[in-house]
């Protein structure tokens, strides 16, 4: 398309005519005008497209500028205090912890049983909800991680530990940190006549966190690779050092003199000094190789002379005339003008001309394609699909997490694709065939396979999700409680950091979530009653040693007796430490609040017990963590025996309680192992009995005559120099002890010494299990041809 100018031209007064535009196809080489009814009709295109190209061209002296629809920059931003609410309301979201992820993780997880647009409309039917307080509410869009709940926290850190079946803490941290809160609250503050103002019930109720807090996604940002970099910079004409080894600096690109008299087209009288730099900065301004190619083939014609001459094998090429735009007027130059104006030198001019020749039309050229032809040396379809056989090998799992209708399917969370390839990478070598690397492995697990790795969702903090589920109106009268609940969340952590850093022997213990028996893949597993395995787990905060007592229900149960018995038989392995180290020690437990197991009166006598029986121990402390917030270091000892289980149960089924206990010798595959206890039903005592032994029989009201209610309590404290004293502290953040005398002042209870009493044993003999569970396991024994368990373990489950 050019600029048609006529010798001769007419312009009327006020005219708006524009100057018209002849057309032209390259045939054969050679370029032919058509009309632009032709011209259209063969592109299929209106008058649209040309009139852009005529005005761009006009605007930017012959180059046709970039398309900036949309990237003017122009558009109308949204107030800043509308995205300063909606980022303090995302941070008010209550974060749930995953204790199976690294610590230097800094992903955060919220509840994602609402949408993205559901969260929205929560959040604005809360904003309505505050509006009928004649609050101004600010119009939030829906933004990707909001969520409808106003109460605050400060987001957690990623916490190396495991877990089991323990409450979940939506902002768990093993490191305790001061949480930071401030004023603002989900929706925007006051700033100058156009904001938006929160009540003051409001204020109190939403304590949005300002921590500043890396994105969910890590962002990639391919201009500021290094590569890219270069690239962008070399495009543009400007210095920049390669990406090669060498890391050489190239200077950047100027413009050379021109021609000189002697040209026969006299460029330099045609182009002053001024055309040819915005020559110059128009083509370097296009930052674009291929539009820049563009550009030079717009520019190149071949030249045919009437007459040609021949001779046999010359390999000389056809000559090119090349032209600027000056005045809306194509006009030729001389090549060194040319090349001298744009600060190329021949190699681009080739590049395009061989384009050019090998285009249909000999106009439209082709993007550059390095490194894009498709000719790359492949992996041998054979080694692919043993890749892909391997995948399909891998068991699933049903997760009830997902929705019905999904198609992504489950494997156990205990390896990682790390994992499974280097197990595939064994295989091959087994086979002595080739294998994949493992970014070939990670490709087709993630492209051609809808897998995720199944990790088991953890409860809540209930006072905390139903805070979340409130109105405005009901926050704001719960408020207090609330405020007070987190509160003694973060002072039960200080206080158990502050312990680990102490003189003291710190131990947090738990136990594990039922481990069934038999286990395994077999289907009729899943349709029996199983024997039921426990672990009561002790964690030592300080020396990160793990002891395990184990039984199963054949040979006690779970409650304050046998976890009362643990408990004693590890404070005895204590004091005998301390014994051969002939100085005393004090002993800080943590656990939860589980009243069944150990927070009841037949603990608190059993640590009476200890504290008179043990020369060696001076005190014992026991210290309650916060109702659904009680996750603990102890969790990580049962992540780490859960993933040992699943990766053997991929080999082989478990059949006896006894394989668990080797399975948890073994679990712990660095330091020390795991120290696993196995009890008996005649290890245990009757420490149900031990109050009414020890004649103690107070345990309602305090020194203070006050009411005393275990179930409120945080704190207690025996010590050696009070042996019937327990001192309680009912929140972690008082100061001074309370006491209460379990002891009465009778003189029957003043002649009774703790050291005399004698433990009695919890069972005579083994409880056994029901009838019923009996029956169903040794339905399992039933077919001889087709028994699931194998018959040597018949005798085993008669005798249960």
């Amino acid at each position: 398309m050019k600029t048609v100018k006529p010798k001769y031209q007419y312009h009327r007064s006020n005219s708006n005519r524009r100057d018209n535009n002849s057309f032209h196809f390259t045939v054969n080489g050679n370029i032919v005008r058509v009309c632009k009814s032709f011209f259209k009709s063969t592109l299929d295109i209106t008058d649209r497209p040309i009139r852009t190209i005529v005005s761009k061209q006009a605007a930017c002296g012959g180059m046709v500028a970039q398309d900036l629809r949309g990237k003017h920059g122009k558009h109308p931003n949204l107030e800043a205090s509308i995205k300063e609410g909606i980022r303090n309301h995302i941070n008010s979201i209550p974060r749930i912890e995953s204790h199976y992820l690294r610590a230097r993780s800094s992903r955060e997880y919220i509840e994602g049983a609402m949408e993205y647009s559901s969260r929205t409309r929560k959040m604005v039917a809360d904003a309505l909800e505050m509006q009928k307080e004649n609050l101004a509410i600010c119009q939030i869009a829906e933004v990707p991680g909001t969520s409808n709940g106003l109460d605050s926290d400060s987001g957690p850190e990623e916490d190396p530990l495991g877990s089991d079946d323990s409450r979940a803490d939506p902002d768990f941290s093993s490191n305790t940190s001061e949480s930071s809160s401030d004023s603002n609250g989900g929706f925007a503050e006051e700033t100058g006549q156009s904001s938006h103002r929160c009540s003051n019930v409001a204020r109190k109720v939403v304590n949005c966190s300002q921590t500043t807090k890396t994105g969910r996604k890590r962002l990639r940002f391919p201009e500021k690779w290094r590569k890219n970099a270069a690239k962008a910079l070399r495009n543009e004409g400007k210095e920049y050092v390669s990406v090669s080894k060498t890391r050489k600096l190239h200077p950047s690109r100027t413009i050379l003199p021109p021609c000189g008299d002697k040209c026969k087209l006299q460029c330099s009288k045609k182009f002053t000094d001024e055309n040819r730099k915005t020559l110059f900065s128009e083509y370097w301004g296009l930052g674009n190789l291929h539009r820049q190619r563009d550009f030079l083939a717009t520019s190149m014609s071949l030249v045919q002379p009437k007459y040609q001459y021949k001779q046999d094998g010359s390999h000389r090429q056809q000559n090119n005339a090349f032209y600027f735009i000056l005045n809306n007027q194509r006009t030729r130059v001389c090549k060194y003008f040319f090349k001298a104006t744009l600060a190329i030198n021949d190699r681009p001019i080739r590049t395009v001309a061989q384009k050019k020749a090998l285009a249909p039309t000999g106009q439209i050229i082709e993007p550059d394609r390095r490194g894009k032809h498709g000719k790359h040396p492949k992996l041998d379809e054979g080694i692919k699909n043993s890749v892909r056989s391997h995948i399909r090998r891998i068991p699933k799992i049903e997760s009830h997490y997902a929705r019905s209708n999904t198609t992504k399917e489950f494997i156990e969370g205990g390896k990682s694709v790390a994992d499974l390839h280097r197990e595939y990478v064994m295989l091959c070598k087994e086979k002595k065939v080739a294998s994949a690397n493992y970014n070939m492995y990670f490709k087709i697990f993630n492209e051609e396979f809808n897998l995720s790795f199944f990790v088991p969702k953890k409860d809540q903090c209930d006072f905390c999700t139903a805070f979340e589920q409130m109105s405005a109106e009901e926050k704001a009268s719960q408020y207090e409680k609330y405020n007070e609940h987190q509160k003694e969340k973060e002072l039960s952590r200080e206080e158990k950091e502050k312990d680990k850093n102490s003189d003291m022997h710190v131990a947090v213990y738990d136990l594990q979530a039922t481990l069934p028996c038999p286990k395994g893949d077999t289907s009729s597993f899943y349709y029996i009653s199983k024997l039921n395995v426990y672990n009561f787990t002790v964690f030592d905060l300080k020396k990160k040693d793990v002891d395990c007592y184990v039984w199963h229900e054949g040979h006690a149960h779970r409650g304050a007796d046998e976890i009362g018995t643990c408990v004693l038989k590890y404070l005895e392995n204590i004091n005998t430490r301390a014994e051969s180290q002939q100085a005393g020690i004090d002993v800080v437990f943590y656990s939860d609040n589980c009243g069944g197991q150990q927070k009841n009166r037949f603990l608190l006598s059993t640590y009476l017990y200890a504290i008179s029986h043990f020369n060696y121990i001076r005190s014992i402390t026991h210290k309650y963590l916060i109702t659904g917030h009680s996750q603990n270091e102890g969790d990580s000892a049962h992540s780490v025996i859960e993933r040992h289980i699943k990766r053997y149960l991929k080999s082989a089924p478990i059949y006896t309680p006894e394989q668990y206990y080797s399975l948890i010798r073994t679990a712990k595959k660095t330091g020390n192992p795991y120290k696993v206890t196995e009890m008996c039903h005649s290890d245990f005592f009757d420490l149900k009995n031990l109050p009414f032994q020890m004649q103690y029989n107070n345990f309602t009201n305090n020194a203070d005559n006050e009411a005393f209610k275990l179930s409120e309590v945080k704190v207690i404290m025996i010590s050696k120099d009070h042996l019937h004293t327990v001192f309680y502290k009912n929140s972690y953040s008082e100061q001074e002890y309370k006491k209460i005398i379990v002891r009465g002042p009778s003189r029957k209870n003043h002649d009774l010494n703790n050291q005399s009493v004698v433990l009695k044993k919890a069972y005579q003999r083994k409880p056994g299990i029901s009838e019923k569970k009996k029956n169903s396991l040794l339905s399992l024994f039933k077919n001889p041809n087709k028994s699931t368990v194998p018959r040597v373990y018949l005798d085993y489950y008669k005798n249960l």
